[in-house]
């Protein structure tokens, strides 16, 4: 009896912390609350700290993806999202940003910049067979 009861207000306490949050899901708090983003970064790879990992999709790529997904509008990055959710191991990311490139960083700005998808992950061996498959 005393297990159930502790386990019911277990169970409270961690819906609590998602109600209190905001988000919808423990999927979008985890990717609200990630310890490896830094939002204050004003470059790309300053964003990403805490991943090893991170790359710059060619447009071409992202273009040639279907514009619909089931019949909702897709932002080019779906096959993407599928395809690391099914094949990686450790945490990654997907993202547009809006950047502006000096040949050595990505610079996030929204006035000048282009759009650009960029993809960041924890392990390295999900970005060497991310690139093999993709790239």
């Amino acid at each position: 009896m005393r297990l159930r009861i502790r386990a019911r207000l277990r169970k409270l306490r961690i819906n609590r912390v998602l109600k209190d949050s905001g988000c919808s899901s423990w999927y979008e708090y985890h990717m609200v609350n990630d310890p490896a983003i830094n939002i204050y970064g004003t470059t790309v790879t300053s964003f990403y700290a805490g991943y090893a990992v991170v790359m710059k999709i060619p447009f071409h790529l992202v273009v040639l993806q279907p514009s619909y997904d089931q019949g909702l509008f897709s932002d080019g990055t779906v096959e993407f999202r599928k395809w690391c959710k099914h094949n990686c191991e450790g945490k990654y990311r997907v993202h547009w940003h809006r950047t502006r490139s000096d040949g050595e960083f990505d610079y996030f700005d929204v006035l000048n910049g282009g759009d650009a998808v960029f993809i960041a992950f924890e392990n390295e061996t999900d970005a060497a067979r991310f690139a093999l498959t993709w790239l």
